[in-house]
């Protein structure tokens, strides 16, 4: 989250599109994440087939809507592509790097303990 914060400010007092394009990035990152919490949370039942067939509406609502998003987005003068994809990427490195340490520290306790 500070790595972000960070982020954001440098790009911020570079250049405002910059700063702009990092931020959507994120939160597009963040919606899609959330999303697919939600769906697992409330659709994902053990021994439930209704499960599939509400994924799959979700799958064709939800991407068609990204790439109108995206498109739309692109067609932006001041739009930067590098800042959309940084923020993009930046919360799954984010997620990624914290599984990694918590896996870590528990192999460390197992091997302690």
């Amino acid at each position: 989250m500070l790595i972000g914060v960070l982020a954001f400010v440098v790009l911020g007092a570079v250049r405002l599109g910059w700063a702009a394009s990092f931020a959507i990035g994120a939160l597009i990152s963040v919606a899609l994440l959330r999303s697919l919490e939600v769906v697992v949370k409330r659709y994902l039942i053990p021994g439930q087939h209704r499960a599939k067939r509400s994924l799959r509406l979700l799958a064709l609502i939800k991407y068609p809507a990204v790439a109108i998003l995206f498109y739309v987005l692109a067609k932006q003068p001041w739009l930067s592509a590098p800042a959309l994809a940084g923020g993009l990427g930046l919360v799954y490195v984010t997620i990624s790097v914290k599984a990694f340490w918590i896996g870590g520290m528990q192999l460390l306790q197992g091997r302690s303990g």
